[in-house]
């Protein structure tokens, strides 16, 4: 199931509601250009921060931001992956799969 929000601080009501019942979600797309006071990568580490569980989960930035060396800075920043606006459905879809996968084999 996919869960989405509205701006940072529904995500992070989201999270925090879930987290309480001991629900976590699989991966985090996280869309980079938020509504102050937060933007992605903030909130990114906000959660990983709060919500230990979350170490081990990945995080995707989507950016329209597609400039030479976006990529490697969100990635230095933390997040797992990175996708550039447009976003194409299987490019999507495969970095979810490959991000999970990943983090599966981490855990074993």
């Amino acid at each position: 199931s996919i869960t989405t929000t509205i701006d940072g601080e529904d995500a992070m009501n989201v999270i925090k509601k879930n987290h309480s019942k001991k629900k976590y979600f699989h991966v985090m797309l996280f869309d980079i250009n938020l509504p102050a006071p937060w933007d992605g990568t903030r909130l990114m580490q906000e959660v990983r921060r709060l919500y230990p569980e979350y170490k081990n989960i990945p995080f995707i930035a989507q950016t329209a931001y597609a400039m030479a060396g976006d990529k490697d800075s969100f990635l230095e920043a933390g997040f797992d992956d990175y996708i550039a606006k447009p976003i194409m459905k299987n490019e999507l879809l495969t970095k979810i799969e490959r991000q999970i996968a990943k983090y599966a084999s981490n855990k074993s």
